[in-house]
């Protein structure tokens, strides 16, 4: 398999509006997650991008490796959580 890098997201893919409602549908999110993890390589996520595709908070570090664990799980090799803007 190639090598691909994936980081999600690209610009604003994942953002949300001022009052925190996701300017994402739904079936976006399940694409990423059904074609992009699974092929990545190397995956660089924000925090908050992987809280709104998991579905739970990262508060802690144990809550970081759970959620580079799931990635994984997905398909992702390398995955790469960091937080801010």
């Amino acid at each position: 398999m190639d090598n691909k890098v994936v980081t999600v997201p690209n610009g604003a893919a994942l953002r949300f509006s001022c009052d925190g409602t996701p300017l994402v549908r739904k079936e976006t999110l399940e694409a990423i997650k059904k074609h992009l993890i699974p092929i990545s390589s190397l995956l660089i996520i924000k925090c908050e991008e992987a809280k709104l595709l998991l579905g739970k908070e990262i508060f802690t570090d144990d809550d970081m490796v759970a959620t580079a664990e799931a990635f994984s799980d997905m398909g992702g090799e390398g995955i790469m959580l960091r937080g801010g803007d």
